[in-house]
């Protein structure tokens, strides 16, 4: 009896834990799980950038690019979206090299075709930078909630986690 209590409780944690295997472990530590029939879409903003009409990133922007790259680098990331400016490029830049994957670009003037297009989407996981005058709206779109505050020029470290599936979405912040 108590051999075949041992080999259910193995099985009933292997089969929990192959469930979450795509989840990072800095948002395991915040208490964030998704199943792989799940959509999860992690929105943040760009890094820090220089001046201009289209400017490039700052060093630092370019450390905090990496430092996402390596939060979710062989984590199941199904398809990262960015806008067509070099500095949401060049945020996603890092990641895209250690995932070897494309990105797709959207038009961040509009987000209501472009949050129904991801909604339309199978389960995966769906990077998406932007900017901090659309993320917390696309956030906000995703989630069918008003959870996101808007995000402040000066402010660089928010990650929106949106996780949906048949039972809703659940909507989280994270700062890096």
């Amino acid at each position: 009896m108590k051999a075949a209590n041992l080999i259910i409780l193995i099985c009933f944690t292997l089969c929990s834990c192959t469930n979450y295997l795509h989840v990072p472990d800095f948002l395991r530590s915040q208490s964030i799980k998704w199943k792989k029939s799940d959509k999860v879409y992690i929105l943040f903003r760009h890094a820090e950038k220089m001046s201009g009409d289209d400017p490039h990133l700052k060093e630092e922007g370019t450390e905090r690019a990496q430092r996402l790259a390596n939060m979710w680098n062989k984590k199941g990331v199904t398809q990262v979206y960015s806008t067509d400016y070099n500095r949401t490029k060049e945020t996603v830049a890092p990641l895209l090299e250690s995932i070897q994957q494309s990105y797709e670009l959207y038009n961040p003037r509009k987000l209501g075709a472009f949050s129904e297009m991801l909604l339309s989407k199978p389960a995966g996981v769906y990077v998406i930078s932007g900017h901090s005058n659309t993320t917390p709206t696309l956030a906000n779109k995703l989630c069918d909630c008003e959870e996101y505050p808007n995000i402040d020029e000066s402010d660089y470290s928010n990650i929106f986690v949106v996780v949906s599936n048949d039972k809703g979405a659940t909507a989280y912040t994270l700062t890096y």
